[in-house]
């Protein structure tokens, strides 16, 4: 059981290396997104690769978005050839697979303090009811300053 679960997140981690640009798939509709794309340039010239190798029913393109929406003849691919197809040719115009961006450190540092806080949280309120005084207030200044970290990352969200 635990092997099967192991080969299928294997199988959709590939399948998500090949379809990093496709981020929508419907039969007869497919939804492209790439950074790329806000260019007008890049997005007019994907557009015209699109229409010429693919048989399309028509784009609708956002490039504030950096997206695009196609319709194509179900008669005359299907959808899985179709994504493909899509992929290899967004692979040529737009080069291959998008670079994804590491986490920075302000969500790292983030994410830490909320993993902390909760923890603290728990543990502050578990010497609580086991009455050791001294052990709630230290894990209680350690959530309060979790809550400070994370306030401090998100200060231009809090005090719009």
């Amino acid at each position: 059981m635990f092997r099967r679960a192991a080969e299928e997140k294997t199988h959709a981690e590939k399948w998500n290396d090949r379809m990093k640009r496709i981020v929508s798939a419907v039969p007869g509709r497919l939804r492209i997104k790439d950074r790329q794309l806000a260019s007008d340039a890049d997005l007019e010239r994907v557009v015209a690769g699109l229409r010429a190798q693919l048989p399309l029913l028509s784009t609708r393109s956002n490039p504030r978005a950096g997206s695009v929406v196609i319709h194509y003849d179900l008669q005359r691919i299907d959808a899985t050839e179709m994504k493909r197809r899509t992929e290899e040719i967004l692979g040529r115009l737009l080069g291959r697979g998008r670079r994804t961006r590491s986490r920075s450190l302000r969500l790292h540092l983030n994410q830490a303090s909320k993993v902390i806080g909760v923890g603290s949280l728990a543990a502050s309120l578990a010497f609580a009811l086991a009455r050791y005084k001294q052990l709630h207030i230290v894990t209680g200044w350690i959530f309060v300053a979790s809550v400070a970290v994370h306030m401090a990352v998100f200060r231009r969200t809090l005090l719009r």
